[in-house]
């Protein structure tokens, strides 16, 4: 993991504004006015005193972000409460539904895209998040005439789109024309559309003239399709909110004149929940009290085969004057219960929220229970290898939980993309590329993690940074305080050594096992208090050499395996080659040493003083974490800043630096100056 603010701690997010977004009431922050002014256009803002908002949305524009458009096919999964949504390589949003929060880090040209954010990004996330405010998402088409606004539900195919369309060309007010929100609303409910794209088959151009001669697009979800923004064509109105008063069953069949009768209320509620996809029991619940009382409303089964503008005509009759007069026929006002009840539809599942994983294993994470889960057992038997020194019964609850799901969808293999980062408080992820990620609740104490199967099956990738990145974000819950150290030890007496890349850390630490020193670590050193006493544990992350290290040490070449990662490559080798490990173990801290290579053609150790001690170490810290992790943080390094410091200045080879560490692991250092 990279040092410094990996996860975007520091980044500001001032411009904030209020909405209702499709019912709900949300903020928006971000660095971006062009993102607001997409969101303006997309939600009704609102303005004075704000009551405390449901929703909230941030977004942060990296002004180093390089995409450009045009854009992927958008990327959505998720696991449990945590949502990933992948736009590009540097675009991604990560939404907590248990806290109705949406982070997210951007480039600067997707940022500015404002189409893109009011007819995509933005009613996608309203898309995800709406059940868990109480919204009701409906697979329907919404036009509204005279006050009364009327729901166009049916099967993909069935005509919604090119009837919202011909109902909008002949005076009704356009809504929605795929998805529309309900919410409740002084006892009565509210249908919203959001300004998406109206998406026409390449077949209506058969009824509209204004299509015929154009070549249809490309959809988000890839398919061929006329991509209509009804703002843009004349005679349309484009209405917001309105209150529903009746819901039509498109039953479109070739040769079939207007045949419009009566549909029982709970026949339509089920009709309407196989449109929904699947969401916790407590959402559900809602939905269907939700569901129950919009089924109350006046439901008929429309069976056509005439073009729609002459279904346009007739629907127009039915409804016009200060109520639908046909609509209102012949209706029993049956209990909202006994309709909510009867809704029982199977829902889909299309975020793999609920993806199973039955191969579990309990670890030892340097003396932590930790829970990992997988849908594959090749991915379990993949992290058992990696982390065979912490395998062990857990005595105790576990105080993470990693789940863990190969995705055989997605086909990807090494060299692994680039990854970025972003975070907010407790809520923090990253994105491997556009369509892998690790997302990570320290308050849930939950990771959720989505791995091609291609990159799974790379060992050395998987490994780290992999799990390395998994272990990072989980750490600080776990009582743990990382520095970017190497270690190498003597029975329970261990030194760190610090040093910028290429200072000689991995190759040094290698040599010192051959001596036979134990190599602990070359990357990352893990600290913690135990009973008032500072105790630090080496990473379970392979040795990482650089390809020109094998001209010093030709035998790294039949020893090692390669990680490549974009343009870079690594020679990966494990510290411990035995097949059954030394069960992982800490040891105390008796020396720090900063390599100082090609200063001087003689090695010297020289003792550091306490100023510059505490500000490289400071340094070391490999990313900013919570400031609630602050004061174990600050207990760990005052304890660190006790500890014997020096720097080691030395030639081109790292051999030069093995007699100071076994000086000082066998209590032969410098006096050190009383900190």
């Amino acid at each position: 993991m990279s040092s410094g603010d990996f996860l975007r701690k520091e980044a500001r997010t001032p411009l904030t504004e209020h909405y209702v977004m499709a019912g709900a009431l949300g903020v928006i922050s971000t660095n971006s006015s062009a993102i607001l002014t997409a969101a303006r256009a997309t939600f009704c803002p609102v303005e004075g005193l704000v009551p405390k908002p449901r929703l909230h949305l941030r977004f942060w524009v990296d002004p180093k972000g390089t995409t450009q458009p045009p854009w992927p096919k958008p990327f959505f999964r998720g696991l449990n409460h945590l949502i990933f949504c992948g736009f590009s390589n540097q675009d991604s949003i990560l939404i907590n539904l248990r806290t109705r929060l949406a982070i997210g880090r951007i480039s600067p040209a997707m940022g500015a895209d404002c189409a893109y954010w009011k007819t995509v990004i933005l009613p996608v996330l309203i898309s995800i998040l709406s059940a868990s405010v109480g919204v009701l998402e409906l697979h329907c088409a919404c036009v509204t005439k005279d006050g009364n606004a009327l729901l166009l539900a049916g099967d993909s195919g069935s005509g919604k789109s090119t009837l919202a369309l011909a109902l909008a060309r002949a005076g009704f007010g356009y809504v929605s024309d795929d998805r529309t929100y309900c919410s409740g609303q002084d006892g009565g409910l509210v249908a919203w559309g959001l300004p998406t794209l109206l998406k026409l088959r390449p077949a209506g151009a058969l009824w509209f003239p204004e299509l015929q001669g154009l070549d249809p697009g490309i959809a988000p979800n890839g398919e061929r399709a006329f991509l209509i923004d009804p703002d843009r064509w004349p005679g349309i109105t484009r209405v917001k909110r309105c209150s529903p008063q009746g819901l039509v069953f498109l039953d479109r069949r070739e040769g079939e004149a207007f045949d419009l009768t009566p549909m029982p209320g709970a026949e339509a509620a089920s009709r309407l929940e196989e449109g929904l996809i699947a969401e916790a029991p407590e959402a559900v619940e809602a939905q269907r009290d939700m569901l129950a009382n919009l089924v109350m409303l006046p439901c008929w089964r429309l069976r056509y085969g005439e073009p729609p503008q002459s279904v346009a005509e007739r629907l127009d009759r039915c409804w016009v004057g200060d109520r639908p007069r046909t609509f209102f026929r012949g209706h029993d006002q049956r209990s909202v219960e006994c309709h909510r009840m009867e809704i029982r539809a199977e829902r889909q599942d299309p975020l793999r929220r609920f993806t199973l994983t039955p191969f579990v294993a309990d670890l030892q994470l340097m003396g932590r229970p930790v829970r990992l889960e997988t849908n594959r057992s090749a991915i379990l038997s993949r992290a058992l290898r990696v982390l065979a020194r912490y395998q062990g019964a857990a005595d105790s609850r576990p105080e993470f939980l990693w789940r863990i799901i190969g995705e055989p969808r997605v086909q990807m293999k090494p060299p692994w993309p680039e990854r970025t980062a972003f975070s907010d408080e407790s809520l923090r992820y990253i994105n491997i590329g556009q369509k892998n990620f690790i997302a990570i609740d320290l308050d849930a104490r939950l990771a959720a993690a989505f791995l091609a199967e291609g990159l799974a099956e790379d060992e050395p990738g998987f490994c780290s940074p992999f799990l390395g990145d998994l272990f990072y974000l989980t750490a600080g819950r776990l009582g743990l305080v990382p520095v970017s150290a190497a270690c190498v030890a003597a029975g329970e007496r261990g030194i760190l050594i610090f040093g910028a890349p290429n200072s000689g850390k991995t190759t040094s630490g290698y040599l010192a096992g051959k001596l036979g020193l134990e190599f602990l670590a070359d990357q990352a050193v893990f600290l913690e208090m135990e009973a008032a006493k500072l105790h630090a544990w080496g990473d379970f992350l392979p040795a990482a050499f650089r390809p020109e290290t094998v001209q010093f040490l030709p035998e790294l070449e039949a020893m090692t395996r390669t990680f490549r990662y974009r343009d870079l490559t690594f020679l990966y080798l494990e510290k411990q080659a035995s097949n059954t490990p030394t069960p992982a173990r800490p040891v105390v801290p008796v020396g720090c040493v900063f390599l100082e290579r090609k200063r001087t053609s003689v090695p010297n150790l020289l003792p550091m003083g306490c100023a510059e001690f505490r500000a490289r170490l400071k340094e070391s810290l490999p990313f900013r974490d919570d400031q609630k992790f602050a004061p174990r943080r600050a207990e760990v390094l005052r304890a660190l800043e006790e500890v014997p410091a020096y720097t080691l200045a030395y030639g081109s080879d790292p051999a030069a630096t093995l007699d100071s560490y076994q000086d000082l692991l066998m209590g032969c250092g410098l006096e050190v100056a009383k900190r």
